[in-house]
């Protein structure tokens, strides 16, 4: 009898529901034997699933019915990042996570340590010819044997290869991130070449991001260089644009002359990376004397290096380039008498000084 009834409510329940829509056979169910209304459990935030991107831990909506439960944490609020959830189509590699390092420099510590056993390397990847239907670099062997000089003598040593391919220069640089530069002050890298917008650089043979030169060397990649400086510069062109000349009069309020606790870091902290001229501008290379920018740079780091902090000393470079430098060229009038400034990003923490090893080494004894 019981069966029979059952399957009768059953049968009528779910062609009322059919028919209009509006009727629950759960709640006809439970009414019909009387059995007590249960609410659903609401799920827990930690079942929710969860898109740092695109919102904020702390305000969580779960629907229900067209009714909402905000469930608000009383700890502090996520930090979320404003950028589209979607990976960039443009990385080329895994960043692993971070690891851990040690180094001596204090959380607080105002200067880059500089008293390891070795200065680090400073190689130079300096391009003549190219496969591609590019002109010759003539002169840039000028700025290569002059960064060879003037870094030996701050104490580095200095690599140097010439007309690499981009295999054989990726090559090069998997290496060098690869190395234990634990007993390193810091690693330095030049780039002498051609280069367009975009932030492309030309090896040999096929243009390549420049992004492939500084990133293999962050702190989860290369952890023996962790909060050291890692310093990249760029002697190439980054467009087809020239930087004409703007005349500035003089003030007349205006003297004119001729004259150690555990602590995190980014992965990408520490780098340093300068170009010889801002996007979308030329930069410019004489054949006999080499580039404005690398032989005003080598002139300044010979000046100051020992006084005077990096940042600062590329900011002299950048004051004599825009100033001092304007282009001449008596064969081809549109690239004469124009004028360059160059760049910096500096993801450096602390002020970095050039000490001389000996200098160094006396002080630590």
């Amino acid at each position: 009898m019981f069966s029979i009834v059952f399957c009768t409510f059953w049968l009528t329940s779910y062609v009322l529901k059919y028919l209009t829509g509006k009727t629950s056979s759960n709640k006809m169910l439970r009414s019909f034997f009387n059995i007590e209304e249960v609410s659903e459990e609401i799920p827990s935030v930690d079942n929710i699933e969860t898109e740092l991107i695109d919102g904020d831990l702390s305000q969580f909506v779960y629907k229900e019915d067209n009714k909402s439960l905000n469930v608000i944490s009383t700890t502090r609020s996520a930090d979320v990042v404003d950028a589209n959830k979607f990976k960039s189509s443009n990385d080329y590699y895994e960043a692993s996570n971070a690891s851990t390092t040690t180094f001596t420099v204090g959380i607080d510590d105002p200067l880059y340590n500089m008293n390891y056993d070795n200065r680090g390397k400073c190689v130079i990847f300096n391009h003549t010819i190219f496969d591609e239907n590019l002109n010759e670099r003539r002169g840039t062997d000028v700025d290569a044997i002059r960064i060879n000089n003037v870094f030996t003598k701050l104490g580095f040593e200095v690599l140097r290869y010439d007309d690499l391919t981009y295999m054989e220069l990726k090559d090069r640089i998997s290496t060098l991130s690869n190395e234990d530069h634990s007993n390193s002050d810091c690693i330095c890298i030049f780039v002498l070449t051609h280069g367009i917008s975009e932030n492309l650089l030309y090896a040999r043979d096929v243009p390549y991001s420049a992004n492939y030169i500084w990133k293999p060397f962050s702190a989860d990649l290369c952890p023996s260089l962790a909060g050291k400086p890692k310093l990249f510069f760029f002697q190439a062109c980054r467009g087809n644009k020239w930087q004409e000349s703007f005349e500035l009069r003089s003030n007349a309020e205006v003297t004119v002359t001729d004259s150690t606790a555990s602590y995190k870091i980014p992965t990408h902290a520490d780098f340093l990376i300068a170009h010889s001229t801002i996007e979308g501008f030329y930069s410019f290379r004489n054949e006999k004397n080499g580039s404005c920018y690398v032989q005003y740079l080598c002139d300044t780091l010979e000046e100051y290096a020992d006084t005077k902090d990096l940042l600062n000393i590329l900011t002299i470079t950048a004051r004599k380039v825009a100033i001092k430098f304007t282009s001449f060229n008596d064969k081809y009038l549109a690239s004469h008498n124009k004028k360059q400034i160059p760049s910096v990003t500096s993801m450096l923490i602390r002020d970095l000084y050039f000490i001389p090893k000996k200098q160094v080494n006396n002080k630590s004894e």
